[in-house]
């Protein structure tokens, strides 16, 4: 069996091979081979100092993209099931595409818990 699927980042279309065994079992998959090996899942991580507390960053590109936060659901998924239940315990989990100054001045105003915030790309602060 064929699964047909649409690139969330070039929007061309690809191919999967599936059986029965597979179908169910798979992870989905959002990005086609050539931009999976384009844009490679590198989650990088800051700590940020604000106000009795720390903002921790994690994204996965230095620059603005031009593609959809979709494309890596996937990646999310996998960072959430590693980290949520400490985020839980310590703070305050906030997806965003991008962390700007004008966002991190209103996260420095929070001043009760840590910050975990998740974003596709950074502005430099």
């Amino acid at each position: 069996m064929v699964i047909i699927l649409r690139c969330l980042i070039c929007n061309s279309i690809y191919y999967e091979k599936r059986d029965l065994r597979t179908l169910f079992r798979t992870k989905p998959s959002f990005r086609c081979q050539s931009c999976e090996k384009k844009y490679l899942n590198v989650c990088r991580y800051e700590t940020i100092p604000i106000e009795r507390f720390l903002l921790h960053r994690y994204y996965f590109f230095e620059e603005e993209v031009q593609f959809t936060i979709d494309a890596f659901d996937d990646h999310y998924l996998l960072f959430l099931q590693n980290t949520l239940e400490e985020i839980l315990k310590n703070g305050t989990l906030i997806i965003v595409e991008s962390l700007s100054d004008e966002l991190f001045q209103v996260l420095d105003l929070l001043k009760f818990s840590h910050i975990y915030v998740y974003c596709l790309y950074v502005l430099k602060i």
